[in-house]
This record gives structure tokens, sequence and C-alpha cells, in this order.
């Protein structure tokens, strides 16, 4: 077996090279520190944005960095010209994307975003009262006009969608676009008229059923005319025909005073004389061949010219006197009336009568078909019956 034999120059000879090996290692390994420090940090640069509001977000995974300012580091491991790639944003200010890149020292940079420049669109509406809604969010853009902001990041074919409605018009939606300028847009009306009636209230008949008073909302969708009558005590009943071709939207009536209701009474008088028999019972103590003769008198004399009685048929015999209509002229009407005495055979006695006043009243130009019955009891004639009755001495 041999034998080796080892100096202390070689002992120092391998030491010499085992150290040799580790610094040229070590040399090889400096541009990656991280092998000995993995965290460790080669740069840190910082960035600030005017305005301070603004938020700085990591571009690719829209990760946010920091709101007005932030600090981006490298490592060790980042060669140089690795970069951050940063966005900058703020209401009302262009957004900006920027890198940053590693130069292997600390320092700081400062970004100033630029004011956006705006354009302005007005949106103006028929009708006025026209109600605009964003489609979006149902929000209220405005009533009748409303304005609408672009920033130049926006592009021409940018657009807000609105829709727009108002009463007794269509609904429509409507974009609006960055290069509009000023839009207008109108309505189409729906086939609706609104019947105004003075007083108002008065009752509106819609072909002859009663619908509301004093205001009512006609669609003409289903039909091309309808039959409108307005009834109010005390006013002249009115009919009339309106056509859906007629251009008014709004069709405004107002009614003619009743001058014959306001120169009649109702109540119990009217219920007492008006169209009714009223029996006339004579005082025995007046002798018979008198009471019919009171009787034509009173009649005969009763009122001025204008209402003054003609008698038409008078039969003493008989006890039957009947007079020629006379007829009270107003404005928008006309009443009639007759008066009629006949024996009344009822009680079985003889010398009993009975009389009626009969009213009856027609619009203007109606002619003979236009009279009808009216249960009013006319102020002209009030105190006839009560006059027959008081000359023959009737209870």
């Amino acid at each position: 077996m041999g034998v080796w034999y080892i100096t202390s120059n070689t002992i120092i000879m391998k030491i010499k090279i085992t150290f040799s090996l580790i610094i040229t290692a070590l040399i090889l390994n400096l541009s990656s520190c991280c092998v000995l420090m993995p965290t460790a940090r080669t740069s840190t640069i910082g960035v600030s944005v005017t305005p301070s509001n603004a938020t700085i977000k990591h571009s690719s995974s829209g990760s946010v960095l920091g709101t007005g300012s932030c600090n981006l580091d490298f490592d060790c491991k980042d060669e140089k010209g690795t970069y951050w790639e940063i966005t900058m944003s703020a209401p009302d200010y262009k957004t900006i994307t920027e890198r940053i890149y590693n130069t292997r020292e600390d320092y700081s940079r400062h970004f100033t975003l630029r004011k956006l420049k705006h354009t302005k669109v007005t949106l103006n509406v028929e009708p006025s009262n026209a109600e605009i809604f964003y489609k979006n969010n149902g929000n209220l853009a405005g009533i009748g006009s409303c304005e609408f902001d672009f920033t130049e990041e926006d592009s021409n074919t940018s657009y807000y969608e609105v829709a727009i409605t108002a009463p007794y018009y269509n609904d429509q939606v409507v974009r609006v676009y960055k290069n509009d300028g000023v839009k207008k847009v109108s309505l189409t009306r729906k086939p609706i008229k609104t019947i105004v009636v003075t007083p108002g209230d008065a009752d509106i008949a819609i072909n002859n059923e009663s619908v509301a008073k004093g205001k009512y909302d006609i669609n003409f969708e289903r039909t091309d005319k309808v039959l409108i009558t307005l009834s109010r005590e005390g006013y002249e009943t009115a009919t009339y025909t309106l056509l859906k071709s007629d251009p008014r939207q709004t069709v405004t009536y107002e009614m003619d005073i009743d001058e014959a209701y306001e120169n009649s009474e109702g109540g119990d008088d009217a219920a007492q004389y008006a169209n009714k028999w009223v029996p006339l019972e004579p005082s025995k103590d007046i002798p018979e061949d008198q009471v019919w003769r009171r009787l034509f008198a009173t009649v005969t004399g009763y009122g001025e010219k204008d209402i003054a009685f003609e008698v038409e048929r008078a039969d003493k015999t008989v006890g039957w006197i009947k007079t020629f209509p006379t007829i009270l002229q107003y404005k928008a009407s006309d009443v009639r009336t007759t008066l009629e005495i006949q024996p009344d055979y009822s009680t079985g006695e003889k010398n009993r009568f009975k009389v009626r006043l009969y009213f009856e009243k027609r619009k203007k130009n109606t002619g003979e078909e236009g009279w009808v019955k009216y249960d009013r009891l006319m102020k002209a004639y009030k105190e006839l019956i009560p006059n027959l009755k008081n000359v023959i001495g009737a209870m």
C-alpha cells in the first residue's frame, strides 16, 4: 500500500483554488442577487398625478395602485428595461397610459392630466310638457328640453338614449348623438280630443251615456264621430256631433243660460200646478150661472198683453174653456202655455170643475216637432189658478 504525504504547501494551494472558484461564482451571479436575497429591491420610482383625485391603475390587471400618487418597485430579478404600465384617470380629465421603466435607480415622475373638451347637445321636444327619461336608469332628464354632455373621448357614434312621454301623445324613444347640435323632436298626438264645458259641473254624455262633468277626453281610435250631449239644471241642454276630422284638439263649449228656467219655478208650486189637473170646487153661496162667468172673466182678463190668453173654444152649457197657446220667447228657447177648464165628474156632484195649465218647451228653430212637456210653473202664470179658486170661493 502506498503512503500519501500531505505537506502544508499542498493544503494552502488547495484552499486558494477553492476560494478562487467561489469568488468566480459570485462574480458570475452578481447580476442576480436573488440567489442570495430573493426579496431584494433594486429601485423605487415614485409617481404623482395632477389632479390629486386621479386614480392610478395597473393597465393589465386593472388593480388600483393609488390615488394621486403611488410607488412602483423593481426587484433584483427585473432586468434593466423592465417596466410598469399604468393608467391614470379622473372625472372630466383625459385618461393617459404610461410605461415606467426600470433604471436600477430611485427617482420620481409627475404627470398632469388635461381637462377634457366638452360638446353640448340640446334636445327640444314638442309638446313642451313632455317628460324625458334616460333609458338606462329611468331618471328624469328634463321636461320639454334637456342638454347632454359629450367629451372628446366620446366618438361621433356615441349617444344618449331617452324615452319621451306626454299626455295624449304617443311615446317615443330617441337617440341623441354627439354631433346632433340642437335636436328637435315632435311627438305624434293620439287621436284624442278634450271636451271642456262651461259651467264646469255640467254633465257630459257621449252617445247618450253619461261619462263625466265639465271635462272629458274622447278617444277616436275606433270611431270617426261621437254624439255629445251637455246638460245642467238652469242651462239649455246642448247636443253636438263631434268629428274625428275636426282640427281642434281641445273643444270648448259654453252652455246658454236657460232663461225659461230662470223665469219659472219648481218645487211644490210646480208639482201642484204645472201640467196637473187641479179641482175647482165653487162655494155653494155663488149661483151656478155665475161660476162659469167668473172663471171665463178671470181667464180672459189675466195678465198683460204678452201673456194674456185668447179663448179658442168656450161652452157655458158644458162648462168648458180652452185657450190658444201663448208663447213666451227667450234667447235660446220658447215656452208655450195652454189653459183648459173642464167639468169634473169625478165627485158625482154638479157644478164642479177642473183646470190645467199645460207647459211645453222647445229649443229655437226646432219647429213643431221640438215641443216637449215642461214640468215647471212659469212665473207669469203663478197666480192664475189661485185667482180662479178665489173668484169662485173654492177652498
